[in-house]
């Protein structure tokens, strides 16, 4: 039986998942009709574990979710998408998730781009397209979404034999993804900097990236930095620049991890999504136009919308897949 759960294990773990991503169900050829394998187990897994919205309140909240994303407001279509792609709060339909995730890449959605790449792999709501997933996904990589840099650079990890050899293009899809302020990214990169795998060992770099991910008690961000500067074969002009980058850490480590859950209620969701859309969009009365204060595409930002974790970024998907 499937288990649905949050998706913050191990590298392994994640490397396997996330290669799931794009495994091909059936050849090229297979009928359109036929939903693939994945796409099976995804529905029936959906459908047995629907959660209604029925209170006055929750149907009142997402009545103006809806309302933004009728205006074409990427994150609420996103909202609704994911309502409808996991039951939870909509009754499972994976067309009309579909149809909002299309309405929210018609409005600049790179998010929407990156999961529609998905729907196509795997014919949920859409007919199944792989050279279409792969369009999709390759569109992600070129906006520079960060997801997708990672989602890539793991996908090439997960393909070598050895930790020795020097891969500059996963670096480089790292970097761009930890400059984006994408967490992830930033947290695999200092472990890759830390233990010299993939990439020329660098304290420094590793130090400077968890001193970032610490003052969000990201995961242990704040225990690695410790670990780099208690290492003894630091040269002295090393220890000074360790020096600069620790001076104002104050944070300690924190053994409790916060993340967003799959389990977490529907209603307070939207309460939390209500909030963001009221105080980041100005609708002017025209049907389908809206305008974001925030318009870079960072991790977090809501034109983006690129969530902070792992578990909320895939919460649309059974990780056993």
């Amino acid at each position: 039986m499937l288990k649905k759960s949050t998706v913050i294990g191990n590298l392994s773990y994640i490397l396997i998942y996330l290669m799931s991503l794009f495994l091909l169900s059936n050849s090229a050829n297979a009928s359109t009709t036929n939903l693939s394998n994945n796409a099976y187990l995804i529905t029936n897994f959906y459908q047995q574990n629907q959660q209604q919205c029925t209170s006055i309140n929750c149907k009142a909240l997402l009545k103006k979710v809806k309302k933004y994303a009728k205006w074409g407001v990427p994150s609420a279509n996103i909202t609704i998408a994911t309502a409808y792609l996991t039951g939870d709060g909509l009754s499972y339909n994976p067309k009309l998730a579909a149809q909002h995730l299309k309405n929210a890449q018609n409005h600049g959605s790179l998010r929407a781009i990156w999961m529609l790449s998905y729907l196509y792999q795997n014919g949920l709501g859409v007919d199944q397209n792989s050279k279409k997933a792969q369009q999709l996904f390759s569109l992600a990589i070129k906006k520079k979404y960060p997801p997708a840099l990672f989602q890539k650079a793991l996908k090439q990890l997960q393909n070598q034999a050895t930790k020795n050899k020097h891969l500059p293009e996963v670096e480089k899809l790292l970097t761009t993804a930890a400059q984006l302020y994408f967490k992830p990214a930033q947290y695999l990169l200092a472990k890759l900097y830390q233990q010299g795998n993939f990439v020329k060992i660098n304290p420094l770099a590793a130090a400077s990236l968890y001193k970032r991910l610490s003052f969000t008690e990201y995961k242990d961000s704040s225990k690695q930095l410790t670990n780099i500067l208690k290492t003894n074969n630091h040269s002295q002009a090393m220890e000074s620049s360790l020096a600069k980058i620790t001076q104002n850490k104050v944070i300690m480590f924190n053994n409790t991890v916060t993340s967003a859950s799959s389990s977490d209620n529907f209603e307070k969701t939207l309460t939390t999504k209500i909030k963001e859309l009221a105080s980041n969009v100005r609708f002017n009365g025209a049907p389908f136009y809206w305008k974001a204060k925030n318009y870079k595409c960072l991790s977090g930002s809501f034109l983006c919308d690129t969530p902070t974790t792992l578990s909320e970024l895939y919460s649309f998907i059974p990780t056993s897949l």
